[in-house]
């Protein structure tokens, strides 16, 4: 009689343990620039490349683009990027935005000129914050895809690890301990970005084992010198970077250089960002040129 019971019980463990996986509302292809990624979007019915930059806080739009199509514009402010001094902006209309098979409004679109900023000359906006509050998205560098789910009901994998997500302000930020050197062991808070080409950016940089003089910015805003160093290792969750060369800049920030070693899921909603190592994991990090 006991084998039995046994036997239905094992039925039902082995079909959950063979759930199929979770499928994607919509799978969109990505177009690789150096470590970034562009994303193919449609705006008011013009299809165009957008590059996926979570930490843009809405929709931004291109003057190239706005013209094109006729956006209407509204009022003007002004922001701070990755470098230095004021980024003009401009609020725009709300715009219609179609990704693979999914579709959204994006009420409060930023006109900002992009000539400056090192992506490719046909990328006619950055997309990221009105995107992943919306989806929990999945982003594959080795596949070269990203995929959205319904958000907060992401289900990861076996192999997938989950750890805390923070969202504030329309960014997103994961905590991550650095051995900076011998001795000193901090934890970060870092802004998850995937609109930079960097490792880690932290002002504790500045005390590393190893450090140079280099440019940093890159992005919106004027470049400025500052300094790189050469930490022991960066640790998110159970696993470990080692030898991560980044920038001492303002504003803790994680990017593409490491992001990229893992598919990684967003899920803003529900507070949780998942990762799945992938061989690029244990490929050195380079130091500043």
């Amino acid at each position: 009689m006991r084998g039995l019971v046994l036997q239905p019980l094992l039925g039902l463990l082995l079909l959950s343990s063979c759930s199929p996986a979770q499928q994607p509302l919509t799978t969109v292809p990505m177009r690789p620039d150096g470590h970034l990624m562009a994303v193919p979007l449609t705006v008011n019915r013009s299809n165009q490349w957008f590059m996926w930059d979570t930490g843009a806080p809405t929709l931004v739009i291109d003057p190239r683009l706005v013209d094109s199509i006729r956006i209407e514009r509204r009022g003007q402010g002004s922001i701070t990027g990755a470098g230095v001094g004021p980024v003009g902006i401009v609020h725009a209309a709300p715009v219609e935005l179609h990704i693979g098979a999914e579709s959204y409004v994006a009420d409060d679109p930023w006109i900002i000129d992009l000539s400056a900023v090192p992506i490719p000359a046909d990328v006619r906006g950055l997309v990221g914050a009105d995107l992943w509050s919306r989806y929990a998205v999945r982003m594959d560098s080795q596949r070269k895809t990203l995929e959205l789910f319904p958000a907060g009901t992401y289900r990861p994998s076996h192999d997938e690890t989950g750890l805390p997500l923070i969202v504030k302000d329309n960014k997103m930020y994961v905590d991550a301990i650095l051995d900076v050197k011998p001795g000193l062991t901090v934890t970060e808070r870092l802004r998850v970005d995937t609109g930079s080409q960097e490792s880690i950016n932290a002002p504790v940089v500045a005390q590393a084992i190893e450090t140079r003089r280099t440019t940093l910015g890159n992005g919106l805003g004027a470049n400025f010198e500052g300094v790189s160093g050469r930490m022991q290792a960066a640790h998110l969750g159970p696993f470990t970077v080692s030898d991560v060369w980044g920038p001492g800049g303002k504003g803790p920030a994680i990017g593409m250089e490491i992001l990229r070693r893992f598919v990684v899921t967003f899920d803003a909603k529900a507070g949780k960002i998942y990762l799945k190592p992938t061989p690029a994991l244990t490929e050195p990090v380079p130091a500043p040129e």
